[in-house]
């Protein structure tokens, strides 16, 4: 399966791998630093060529059950503790399961590492355990300690083509080239939001919905209002057409497009929305007032 990674971030990532110790993947929400890292994870393994679907590692990372695969995360609370650290540090304290293998952790949303959490970690990016490297993802780096970073490669990850993004849809997904580059246009540049985007229900039945969203969310008022129009005479569903629009509301944040206040705005207008569709408020009534909200 074809890497979904930047060719500048793949170009840093093939430097990386002959270097020893910790990287922190950061860049925009939804850009694929997660992806990226088990990829990294799984070259760094391959018994082959990393195209080789032959390679026992490869099979164990495509199945999910690498064995030197640790990924960290926060669990029940929000933050990743100071207690899930420690555990960490005793289970690297084993050996690693396999004779050859280069043991990863990978620390998603490294953000929410409170700062007991980042000090104990810093011990052992201080002191890595042997044949282990750390790899903490993140859209926010400024929110890791200074100490923490300056133990730690940077990898930059930038939001990615529509081509690539349609591509790699095509390819992993399956999906149909002109859906591909529908939903690939949809993530505009992160192809987080085109994935969630392709998993709406019926969204691959009714790519229409995307383009109603679009219209609904850019369009001017009257371009709104006769949407709305033409969508409830027709006694058309629009329920796929709302989570197209969370999407977009998502997108234009994530891509710096929209303010916070404005998201904030947006998203508010659509929970209005199911609040008086949940009332049994006319649906025309309720997306008439959401127009005008957006």
């Amino acid at each position: 399966m074809k890497p979904l990674l930047h060719p500048t971030t793949q170009h840093q990532l093939e430097v990386a791998q002959a270097n020893p110790g910790g990287y922190v993947f950061f860049g925009p929400r939804s850009v694929g630093k997660f992806t990226a890292a088990v990829e990294f994870a799984r070259q760094l393994n391959c018994l082959g060529d990393t195209d080789s679907r032959a390679c026992a590692h490869c099979l164990q990372f495509r199945a999910g059950n690498f064995p030197d695969l640790i990924i960290l995360k926060p669990e029940e609370k929000i933050s990743i503790t100071v207690e899930q650290v420690r555990n960490l540090s005793k289970t690297l304290a084993l050996s690693a399961y396999g004779a050859g293998t280069t043991r990863i952790v990978i620390v998603d949303q490294a953000h929410e590492l409170t700062h007991p959490a980042q000090n104990a970690l810093l011990k052992l990016l201080e002191e890595p355990p042997q044949r282990t490297r750390f790899l903490l993802v993140t859209p926010m780096l400024d929110s890791l300690l200074p100490t923490v970073q300056s133990r730690l490669g940077r990898v930059y990850f930038s939001p990615l083509v529509s081509d690539d993004i349609s591509e790699y849809l095509v390819s992993r997904y399956q999906q149909l080239p002109d859906v591909a580059h529908e939903l690939a246009e949809l993530g505009m540049g992160l192809p987080g939001l085109a994935i969630a985007a392709m998993r709406l229900d019926d969204l691959n039945d009714d790519s229409s919905a995307l383009m109603s969203a679009k219209k609904l969310l850019g369009g001017d008022i009257f371009t709104r209002l006769m949407w709305i129009k033409q969508t409830v005479d027709a006694k058309a569903d629009v329920n796929v057409v709302m989570r197209s629009l969370q999407v977009l509301i998502g997108a234009d944040m994530q891509a710096d497009r929209a303010s916070l206040e404005v998201t904030a705005q947006r998203l508010e207008a659509l929970k209005t929305y199911y609040l008086q569709t949940d009332a049994n408020v006319g649906n025309r009534v309720a997306l008439e007032r959401l127009a005008v909200e957006l």
